[in-house]
């Protein structure tokens, strides 16, 4: 008797992986070894919903030289200051993390209309991370540059 009753307070717990559990995609790390920059024409520009933060940015480029659309994840929407439309021109340098299903980028910085947007150090993490004030003056809500200048 006492054995049946181990086997049955036990079988509830067997299925809780099976139940409950959410299927998560796989966390993706900007990565420094497969940095690239690529340029072309903004084919699209939304908000998703990406692991449990703030809404992201993310917009679809496609290549010039390849005609290949990538999804590019920029940042949260409240860290993004540029003013793109669909047909806009850009230059993204980013870390690839394309798949052979999925061509996708990280930006770690996009140039537009000549000006260039930071939204990552020279580490590769996200300038909108830390305490309010731990990035300086020079980082702040994705400050815009003049190209060749930082």
């Amino acid at each position: 008797m006492k054995l049946h009753m181990h086997v049955f307070l036990l079988l509830p717990l067997v299925g809780l992986p099976l139940f409950g559990m959410q299927r998560q995609e796989p966390i993706k790390y900007f990565n420094m070894a497969t940095v690239r920059t690529i340029q072309g024409e903004v084919i699209e520009i939304r908000q998703e919903e990406i692991g449990h933060q703030n809404p992201f940015v993310v917009i679809v480029v496609r290549e010039k030289k390849s005609g290949v659309p990538y999804r590019i994840e920029v940042s949260p929407d409240w860290f993004f200051q540029i003013d793109l439309l669909s047909g806009n021109q850009v230059e993204v340098n980013g870390s690839d993390l394309s798949t052979d299903t999925e061509h996708l980028m990280m930006a770690a910085s996009i140039i537009f209309q000549g000006e260039h947007y930071l939204f990552r150090d020279q580490y590769g993490f996200p300038l909108w991370r830390g305490p309010k004030g731990i990035q300086g003056k020079n980082k702040a809500r994705g400050r815009q540059y003049r190209r060749g200048k930082e």
